[in-house]
C-alpha cells in the first residue's frame, strides 16, 4: 500500500508499531465496556487534556483529523482482509490438490 491510495496525511504502512498500546487499549476499551464507551472515553480525555478541538481553529478540522485516521485504518483493514481471503483461497486449493494427488 502506498499513500496515494489514501488522502489521509500518514502512510500506509502496517510497520508502524500499531501493536506498540495494544495492551493499554484492550485494558481501557475492558474498563470502558466496549468500543462506543472506548471512543466515548477517548474523545473526553482529548476535549479535557488536549486542544484537539480548539487548537484546529474549527470543529471541521478536527473531524478532518479524525476522519482522515479512520479512513487509512479503514484501508488498512481491507489491505489485510484480501490478503488473509487470498492466503486461505491458496490454502484451500493447496489442500485439494493434495487430496488429489
Amino acid at each position: 500500500p502506498t499513500r496515494a491510495l489514501s488522502k489521509c496525511p500518514l502512510p500506509l504502512d502496517h510497520n508502524m508499531g500499531d501493536d506498540k498500546f495494544d495492551g493499554m487499549y484492550m485494558s481501557v476499551a475492558n474498563q470502558a465496556g466496549g468500543i462506543d464507551p472506548l471512543f466515548d472515553s477517548f474523545f473526553g480525555f482529548l476535549r479535557r487534556r488536549t486542544d484537539y478541538f480548539s487548537g484546529a481553529g474549527d470543529a471541521s478540522k478536527a473531524q478532518e483529523t479524525m476522519m482522515a485516521a479512520f479512513n487509512r485504518h479503514k484501508e488498512l483493514f481491507e489491505v489485510d482482509e484480501k490478503a488473509k481471503n487470498a492466503r486461505e483461497a491458496k490454502r484451500k486449493a493447496d489442500e485439494e490438490e493434495g487430496t488429489r494427488a
